[in-house]
């Protein structure tokens, strides 16, 4: 209940700031404000041992351990560092790099947890992403984009799309530094003319593209430009996104397709999604590819790992906790102060 009570005021005081804001920015074109960045950290416990330390050796003089934390890294089967939890947390930040507001937070589960089978923190962040949706919908209606790191894999790609959110994350390159590549099929591109002439799209590290011959016979890649984002119908895996696309005039492409629109769909077909994870589109395709300008957004992420910088250096030594409540009060005054400062930062340079 305390954690909820204290996201809604942080909502409450990001609206105060101008996040948020529907104007700010498009859909196509996001502004920062209009972004959730989140990211993932460990904490360090007080104490450096865990309830299987004193288990092992029921004789030890431990006076304490932390029965919620457990080791992160491991080497030869033995930790390798003081046990900790691991925090998921949300942000959202104005234009000003002192105006940054912690929306929310939780921890991730034990690592033996049935929970985290198969999952990591970004599928952690967007089923909280989900929650925060669902509990402040109108007030996140300005919510265009969410950023994350290179955790957050094709399924969570296609679930913060079915809830109507833009992930903004960079595409993770093959062994050897290769771009990873696609394929998405013939598509109908609208001429010019006002004919319709079919062909294939491609996918490089995010972005499309299609292949004409040049003079010597040669298959040469033509980038496409993102011309306009729309959410298309509702359907049972949530809200489905498309992406019109235009064929550059300045390109080398035949002259009448030079100009010419698309329109391509950004979720994983239901198809993909039941085949294989492997043969699903947001593997190698991004709403935001890094290429495009827009995707300077990205760079509020590194805010969070700011933030968290800050919050691990205000908890340190003394105040470090064991328990997870504990754990969870200080994360949590944390989050007060980051919202007082900000609104402090804000009220001192509004007129």
């Amino acid at each position: 209940m305390w954690r909820r009570l204290l996201c809604h005021h942080c909502i409450e005081g990001a609206l105060h700031i101008g996040c948020f804001d529907p104007e700010a920015g498009s859909w196509t074109h996001p502004d920062t404000t209009q972004c959730i960045s989140a990211d993932a950290s460990w904490i360090r416990s007080a104490t450096r041992y865990d309830r299987s330390v004193v288990i092992e050796d029921p004789n030890t003089k431990i006076k304490r351990y932390d029965p919620d934390a457990y080791f992160h890294h491991y080497k030869n089967k033995q930790p390798t560092k003081v046990p900790g939890r691991e925090v998921v947390m949300l942000t959202c930040r104005t234009k000003h790099g002192n105006e940054r507001i912690v929306l929310d937070f939780d921890f991730m589960p034990h690592k033996n947890h049935h929970s985290r089978k198969d999952r990591n923190d970004a599928d952690f962040g967007v089923d909280m992403l989900a929650d925060l949706i669902d509990e402040h919908a109108t007030q996140l209606r300005g919510l265009r984009a969410f950023v994350y790191d290179m955790a957050m894999d094709s399924e969570a790609i296609d679930d913060t799309l079915a809830l109507g959110v833009i992930p903004i994350v960079k595409t993770p390159k093959l062994a050897g530094g290769k771009y990873r590549q696609g394929n998405l099929g013939i598509h109908t591109f609208t001429c010019r003319d006002g004919k319709t002439r079919e062909r294939e799209i491609k996918t490089v590290n995010g972005s499309m593209c299609v292949k004409f011959p040049n003079g010597q016979g040669v298959q040469m890649a033509i980038p496409l430009e993102r011309a306009n984002f729309r959410w298309g119908d509702e359907t049972k895996q949530g809200n489905t996104a498309y992406l019109k696309v235009r064929i550059p005039r300045n390109s080398g492409a035949p002259r009448r397709f030079k100009g010419a629109t698309a329109s391509v769909r950004l979720n994983s077909t239901p198809e993909e999604i039941h085949t294989s994870p492997h043969t699903r589109r947001t593997r190698s395709l991004r709403p935001i590819p890094e290429a495009d300008p827009t995707f300077k957004v990205h760079g509020v992420r590194e805010d969070i790992e700011s933030t968290f910088g800050d919050l691990k250096y205000r908890i340190r030594q003394k105040l470090c906790s064991y328990k997870e409540d504990r754990f969870r009060f200080n994360v949590s005054c944390y989050q007060l102060l980051r919202l007082s400062r900000t609104l402090s930062a804000f009220d001192s340079r509004s007129p």
